[in-house]
């Protein structure tokens, strides 16, 4: 186990501190902070100094720390924001992480802001939105960068490279056909180690091509299993729609995890990570340890009850 970092736990006295005297300025903290770290400060924070620290964050800083929070919380820090905010919010996030955003926002509000952004994005948005979120399509991202036979690789670099601050990171790219069919896949790694000379059709490899209403729990095991960098998405006509990158398949697995943990303690997998009240927690796991507690006694009873018989027996075999 990894030992805490002792500039981290600082950093976190720091901001607690400031806290207690302006959230304003406890925000200013937060700007250099992982946003993984954020959010779990932020999930400790009384619910009133989290939407004011929240609140006095950048877009872009907002937009990093919703990447790495779940659901719920995600639910409750864009609750006070209006559509003008929670649109300067979605520019910031890729396709993906803004249609999940939206699913959490109130639905006037979501709707007002899909208005505010530009055509293109808002159909894309609207598009993601249509598929059933346990899908494929559900979790797709729509913004990268494809090519086709006859570019080379050089070509291919310059395309990402311009597009870097909107593309989905690390998904590599994927070949296609005048049908916009996948029929190559570019890794990052390919990109880099071949020359700018070299033609895509001589670098490219089979591409992972999956349908964009399967299951997106076995997309994530077949990813995971095969350590996959990204799946391509495609229509009933095999054309491609969207990308699932690695790190989205991950997430996934990792829900899966905690749906599971969550049926163990008996709690929904929604009330993991909350802050609810010991005694709210303790009412709902009674029942689950009650049948625990009365199936222990009933168990007891009867090892109890045979051992007894066993020594009655065994008494009267040795005379």
């Amino acid at each position: 186990m990894t030992a805490p970092d002792p500039s981290l736990e600082a950093a976190e006295t720091a901001f607690r501190e400031v806290l207690a005297e302006s959230p304003a300025r406890a925000a200013v903290l937060l700007v250099d902070i992982h946003p993984a770290d954020a959010v779990e400060w932020l999930r400790d924070t009384e619910d009133r100094d989290r939407s004011m620290v929240f609140g006095a964050l950048s877009p872009t800083c907002q937009a990093s720390i919703l990447e790495h929070a779940d659901e719920a919380l995600t639910q409750e820090l864009i609750a006070p924001l209006d559509a003008r905010l929670l649109t300067q919010v979605l520019e910031e996030l890729p396709s993906d992480e803004a249609a999940d955003v939206l699913i959490e926002a109130d639905d006037r509000v979501a709707n007002d802001a899909l208005e505010r952004l530009s055509p293109a994005t808002a159909e894309s948005l609207r598009t993601l939105l249509s598929f059933d979120p346990e899908s494929a399509g559900g979790i797709m991202a729509t913004d990268f960068v494809v090519t086709q036979p006859g570019e080379r690789i050089g070509d291919v670099v310059k395309s990402v490279r311009k597009g870097a601050e909107d593309i989905e990171p690390d998904v590599g790219v994927f070949v296609l056909d005048q049908q916009r069919r996948p029929i190559g896949y570019l890794s990052d790694r390919a990109l880099l180690t071949h020359t700018i000379h070299s033609p895509v059709e001589e670098v490219m490899c089979e591409p992972f091509v999956v349908a964009v209403d399967e299951d997106q729990e076995g997309v994530a095991q077949l990813m995971a299993k095969y350590g996959l960098q990204s799946v391509a998405v495609v229509d009933d006509a095999g054309a491609l729609l969207g990308v699932i990158s690695a790190e989205d398949a991950a997430a996934i697995l990792e829900e899966e995890v905690d749906e599971d943990i969550a049926l163990l303690i008996g709690v929904g997998s929604d009330q993991l990570q909350t802050r609810l009240p010991i005694l709210v927690r303790v009412r709902q796991r009674l029942p689950l340890m009650g049948i625990t507690v009365v199936a222990g006694l009933a168990s007891a009873q009867i090892l109890a009850i045979a051992l007894g018989h066993g020594s009655e027996d065994g008494g009267g075999g040795v005379q």
